[in-house]
């Protein structure tokens, strides 16, 4: 799986996520160069969000909640979450990270494996050691979900319905009643059409860069195999030169 993604100077990288291990290449002069193992602990769902800052996000191999951001041409780890937490009886069960506003929030849910309810938080991650509660006491974290359009981040919990201000205020929309969160959603359904047909776009940009940055990997791979055959031809070539020159010296 590729990502694609630009330093602050514009200059673009190439993230390969394979097995654990994601590997950057960088781009130069139309040439890709291999800049090494970059993360070596990824279980699951990497992904990259670039807003105010790039983001790398993902599940670790030691069940983690991992977010790192882009720091001049490396990624610096800042937030490390166990999904269990066996002190405490609690377990993440349900993990949504979403771009809004250019900000990168992430959402989960926490299971009390006492009491079998689920507690909804979330975090900003400019500003990560700040955790928010916005409910307590749900009954199945399958009943949570959260979605953004139009700069705005909606989060649905069984049949009530949020929002998300720029300051950080949850503010109710609908409370107690399908037929009111159905009228939500409709308000907002065209909202969402347009917020996915942008998003449709950028994927097929994406793909195509995808596209491009394979092709070049594989006209590379073609000129290294060029490359080693004519190598192994010019070898072969200089020996028999030198043993015709060994059988003319001793003529």
């Amino acid at each position: 799986m590729y990502k694609i993604l630009a330093f602050d100077n514009g200059q673009p990288a190439i993230l390969y996520h394979n097995g654990h291990n994601v590997y950057m290449y960088t781009a130069i002069r139309g040439h890709i160069h291999p800049e090494g193992i970059i993360f070596n602990d990824v279980k699951d769902d990497f992904r990259i969000y670039d807003g105010n800052k790039k983001y790398a996000f993902y599940i670790s191999t030691d069940n983690k909640i991992k977010t790192a951001t882009l720091s001049g041409n490396h990624f610096m780890e800042f937030l490390s979450i166990p999904l269990e937490d066996s002190k405490n009886g609690r377990t993440i069960v349900n993990v949504s990270p979403i771009m809004c506003e250019n900000e990168l929030y992430i959402f989960y849910c926490t299971h009390n494996n006492h009491s079998n309810f689920c507690d909804v938080y979330y975090l900003l991650c400019s500003a990560p050691n700040h955790t928010c509660l916005i409910k307590r006491n749900i009954k199945n974290y399958n009943d949570f979900d959260v979605v953004s359009s139009n700069r705005k981040t909606y989060i649905i919990l069984q049949n009530d319905c949020y929002y998300l201000s720029k300051n950080g205020t949850i503010t109710t929309i609908t409370k107690n009643g399908p037929d009111n969160v159905n009228l939500a959603a409709n308000e907002t359904i065209e909202q969402l059409k347009d917020s996915l047909s942008e998003k449709s776009s950028e994927l097929i940009k994406c793909q195509k860069q995808i596209y491009e940055k394979n092709m070049e990997i594989s006209n590379l791979k073609y000129t290294k195999k060029q490359l080693s055959r004519q190598c192994e031809q010019l070898s072969s070539y200089v020996g028999k030169l030198q043993d015709e020159l060994r059988r003319i010296k001793f003529m």
